[in-house]
């Protein structure tokens, strides 16, 4: 015979369903907060909001633009790519945030 599914009447059972539907969850054991999935990379800080991340994107883009040595020199780098998300630095990130 199967046995009823526990109640919060049922407190002992009740709680031992909760933990048995933690321990099996996907994310059993890890630290949590942690960051699976993105679309992109994240805009570069005041770039100036959607429109000015839409130029940014431009002028990074076209070695050509007039404004692409200036968005190389203000983030540092030539090799910034939008389309390019590194869940490991997030998640660094947010271990080093004590949550």
């Amino acid at each position: 015979m199967e046995s009823a599914k526990p109640t919060k009447r049922d407190p002992e059972a009740y709680l031992r369903d909760a933990l048995e539907r933690i321990a099996d969850h996907p994310f059993a054991g890890m630290t949590l907060p942690r960051c699976v999935n993105a679309a992109g990379a994240a805009p570069p800080e005041d770039c100036g909001g959607v429109p000015g991340y839409a130029d940014f994107e431009q002028a990074i883009a076209d070695p050509h633009h007039p404004e692409h040595a200036d968005r190389v020199e203000w983030i540092g780098r030539n090799d910034w790519d939008p389309a390019v998300f590194d869940s490991s630095a997030v998640n660094d990130r947010l271990d080093s945030i004590n949550v």
